[in-house]
Formats: C-alpha cells, sequence, structure tokens
C-alpha cells in the first residue's frame, strides 16, 4: 500500500530580533514543545531551546523570558504572537508529517477492491489536505505582513548543515538513515 504521508505545516521561528544564520541564533531562547527532537534541533541551529507551553508563550515573549518561538506560520498568527515578536525568519526548519498507517493483519482481511478505495481516497485525502495547508500557511504568511512582522529570508543552508549531523546520528534508536529518507521523500513534495 502506497500513500503518502500528509503534510500538515512547516516550522518558521518568529523572534525579537532578525535571524538569518545560524550564528544569529547564539543565547536566544526559544520556545519550543517538550519534545527531544524540537529540543536538540534548536540547540543544533545554535540557539537556547526553553520549553514551555504554548500557552505561556505570549506572557513569556511580553516578559523577556523568551526571546522567539517555532511553530507553523498559521500558529505564530492565530496565538497573536506577533504583537510581541516582529521578525519572521523563514527557517523552514521542520516539516510536519503525519503517516498513514494500517496494521498487516487488518489491510489482509480487505478485498482488493476495499483496498482500492482505500488507496485512491487516500491519496485524493493526501493533495486535498496539502492544498489546504498550503493556502493556509499562505494566507497566515500574508497576514503577519500586514500585522508589521519583519519576512526575514535565511540561508537554508547553513541551517540545514546545524542540524544535518544531530539529526542523522543524535537518535540512534532511529531506523539507520531515516534522516535521509526523510528528506529524499520531501523532496518529491
Amino acid at each position: 500500500m502506497v500513500i503518502p504521508d500528509v503534510i500538515y505545516g512547516t516550522r518558521h521561528l518568529l523572534t525579537k530580533k532578525p535571524i538569518t544564520k545560524p550564528e544569529d541564533l547564539k543565547g536566544v531562547k526559544v520556545r519550543v514543545q517538550h519534545s527531544r527532537v524540537y529540543l536538540q534541533t534548536i540547540k543544533a541551529m545554535g540557539g537556547v531551546p526553553t520549553p514551555m507551553s504554548l500557552a505561556d508563550v505570549y506572557p513569556g515573549l511580553s516578559e523577556g523570558i523568551i526571546d522567539g518561538l517555532e511553530n507553523p506560520t498559521v500558529v505564530l498568527y492565530g496565538g497573536k504572537f506577533y504583537e510581541v515578536a516582529k521578525n519572521l525568519n523563514l527557517t523552514a526548519h521542520t516539516t510536519n508529517m503525519s503517516p498513514f498507517v494500517t496494521g498487516t493483519a487488518f489491510w489482509n482481511t480487505l478485498t482488493p477492491e476495499q483496498q482500492k478505495i482505500i488507496v485512491d481516497t487516500g491519496n485524493e485525502m493526501v493533495a486535498y489536505g496539502a492544498s489546504l495547508i498550503f493556502d493556509a500557511e499562505k494566507d497566515a504568511l500574508e497576514k503577519l505582513k500586514k500585522a508589521g512582522v519583519q519576512v526575514n529570508e535565511v540561508d537554508i543552508e547553513a541551517f540545514k548543515n546545524s542540524v544535518r549531523e544531530l539529526i542523522q546520528n543524535g537518535f540512534p534508536e532511529w531506523s539507520p538513515n531515516l534522516y535521509k529518507n526523510i528528506q529524499s521523500q520531501l523532496e518529491q513534495y
């Protein structure tokens, strides 16, 4: 069965100061969700990962507890974080994906026609979902610009290089070459 993963958001940095290369993140406290991957990613990018609930971000930015956060533009706009942090840095450091998963035992109970229906509608769902996410992120980006946020292009290759080894080697419990395989899949989108 082949149904591509559903992409549901690309994460960027919203900070108080412009960030265009990993060196700019030195000493910058970035809110992350409490997840080893997010903690290690921000650390490898040069920042100081600061686990915090999303509900605490606005006051954290206002009071100087943190200097920024990372999330998709839809969340950055929806949380009104742009009111206290005016730099959107297009790092695209994480693309959230959701796999379509079913157990082999269940799959094998289905008829070929049922399997085809699931595969065909799954592929339609992926394409439709991707278009919704793309449109929502584009709309949120435009709203952030209209709200006075400075959008900063970044040195994507420098950020990729800063995390590549950590992600590839820093999680020995992951399948071999998982990072490289995921990067190959992402290039298809």
